[in-house]
């Protein structure tokens, strides 16, 4: 039964079969919610709702911050009561997120407050790239943990999905237990399994189950009675799925049209298969892209989602990238199979049951919850405030400023906020500056570090100490060096590393424990020198784990 605005007898009977109307979370409703609410109150004005403006993030969606801001107007009678007392979190976190939303245009006054104890500062923790805010994030967890506090009570929340991609890799490859809430993992997400099993299909087309995946996407016509006739050539002929593509066109089972399509689909395979011969892995990924018509159907689509896949699928070329630059730093020639390899390996991690997981999600699924400790990352302008810079924007930057105050007030005790200088972020390497929202952080309740890479011999201490906290620096505790070898009494053993005479001179004592610089990689400490036809460095990079380089690409740090 629809509910009209104007007088009826159905609008009447629904009026009077609710006496009390109660909303909650007031601020999130659309107009039309909102008038449907003007309507069921209409006679008897029993309303109460339940919002707070400081945390209206779905403008999105349709939610309209005005049906909060002008209730008092259109319900002059209201009593407003102000619940500003914070129950959740410490006192310098309460005071660092209302000092950002402050700023906010038109906000209903509210003074936050908090009978909770001060607690820690709130780090504000500046790092060099996206890899050194990761393995800041690994050792800082790490110390967490060793304090008592559990993975589950622990979470990182990012602006937009594709910010997930290094965060998950550094995870997998530090052994923390993760979970991704309000989404999903990077290698699971839909776009990114079409993209890996057109690349699947090129080096291997009798990979049956890639094939079929891909063979409708994006749409071509091929439906569901063509496939199972397919399928059932190639169980006849025993064969593959790409085989019988060809076999189709001669069956008289399959009508001309369908033909027609599959012709051209099995073309469109074929005339990539042959320039794969001459491309790099990450232009295979490009090419695909962009003869399938798989991104421009995106980019027509014109919408969040489209922009959030399209945003993944430059991730998933970055993430290629990044194995080109490692394959040639190890003197190997990168390919599309050793990728591939790469990234099953990854999706084939055993999950670990019934453990502790720590929590990633995006801002807008954080609200309601809660954790002991929260990380935000990528507090950079043009990630976070992701939307609004542009002149005639300013409602998108209010959103934006409110969605940073729900963040902050996610965290109960530890609260740090990170940000990178430069970020490679859909494929593209980007300069930033801090987040505009981190200038109106309290200077008494914050911490400003900056992260650097250990010294040549670190010993194992808490993330930060008062001696470190006064300069301003934090060190990885996670990148302590290998210790030597045990030595049984009576044993000995010769470290040919240390009477290396062919070492380049530019490395020139180069063993266990030294430091070195890589240009992708960064600052990392070697562990090992291995010796073959050219010499070999196995070093670890923070945020990057253990890579084998040739010494040619380094240099002494």
């Amino acid at each position: 039964m629809r509910l009209s605005e104007s007088d009826t007898q159905e609008g009447e009977d629904i009026r009077h079969r609710f006496r009390y109307v109660l909303v909650d979370e007031f601020q999130d409703t659309n107009h039309i919610q909102y008038r449907l609410v003007r309507q069921l109150v209409k006679n008897h004005h029993n309303l109460c709702v339940v919002g707070d403006d400081d945390q209206s993030i779905y403008r999105w969606r349709g939610a309209d911050i005005r049906n909060i801001r002008g209730f008092k107007t259109d319900f002059p009678g209201a009593e407003v009561v102000k619940l500003e007392q914070n129950y959740r979190s410490t006192a310098r976190i309460v005071r660092a997120a209302l000092a950002v939303i402050k700023p906010s245009r038109e906000r209903e006054p509210k003074e936050l407050w908090t009978a909770n104890a001060d607690g820690a500062k709130v780090a504000s923790v500046a790092t060099s790239t996206e890899r050194d805010e990761a393995a800041f994030l690994v050792a800082t967890i790490r110390n967490l943990s060793r304090e008592g506090m559990s993975l589950g009570d622990i979470a990182v929340f990012y602006r937009v999905h594709a910010q997930s991609r290094v965060l998950e890799e550094v995870m997998r490859t530090e052994n923390i237990p993760y979970q991704i809430v309000g989404g999903t993992k990077f290698f699971d997400r839909a776009e990114v399994k079409d993209l890996l099993s057109y690349l699947r299909v090129l080096i291997n087309p009798r990979s049956d189950v890639d094939l079929l995946r891909i063979i409708n996407v994006p749409g071509r016509g091929i439906g569901t009675t063509t496939i199972d006739r397919l399928v059932a050539l190639a169980d006849e002929k025993k064969t593959c799925v790409f085989d019988a593509l060809e076999s189709a066109l001669a069956s008289p089972d399959i009508g001309s049209a369908a033909k027609k399509k599959i012709a051209a689909f099995r073309g469109l395979l074929t005339g990539m298969m042959d320039r794969l011969a001459t491309s790099t892995p990450s232009e295979a990924a490009g090419l695909v892209l962009d003869e399938t018509g798989y991104k421009k159907g995106l980019e027509n689509e014109d919408t969040a989602e489209s922009d959030a896949r399209l945003g993944n699928l430059a991730e998933l070329v970055g993430s290629i990238v990044d194995y080109e630059a490692e394959a040639q730093s190890a003197g190997e020639t990168p390919t599309l199979a050793g990728y591939l390899e790469r990234v099953t390996l990854v999706a084939d991690v055993d999950q670990m049951k019934d453990v502790p997981r720590l929590t990633l999600m995006t801002v807008h699924s954080a609200k309601g919850l809660e954790f002991r400790a929260v990380f935000l990352t990528g507090m950079e302008d043009e990630v976070f405030p992701y939307k609004g810079l542009a002149p005639g924007e300013e409602d998108e930057l209010e959103e934006e400023r409110r969605l940073a105050y729900v963040a902050l007030t996610r965290a109960r005790e530890r609260l740090f906020v990170t940000h990178a200088a430069t970020r490679t972020l859909f494929g593209q390497l980007r300069y930033n500056r801090p987040s505009r929202f981190l200038t109106h952080l309290p200077p008494e309740d914050v911490d400003q570090l900056t992260t650097h890479v250990p010294p040549p011999r670190f010993v194992d201490r808490p993330a930060w100490s008062a001696t470190q906290r006064e300069g301003g620096t934090w060190r990885h505790p996670m990148s302590s060096p290998a210790p030597p070898p045990r030595i049984a009494p009576g044993e000995r053993y010769v470290d040919r590393e240390a009477f290396d005479d062919t070492a380049d001179h530019a490395l020139d004592g180069l063993q266990r424990g030294s430091r070195v610089k890589h240009a992708r990689f960064g600052e990392g400490e070697v562990r090992r020198v291995e010796h073959a036809a050219e010499m070999m460095v196995v070093a670890f990079f923070p945020g990057w784990g253990e890579k084998k380089i040739l010494a040619r690409f380094l240099q002494q740090a």
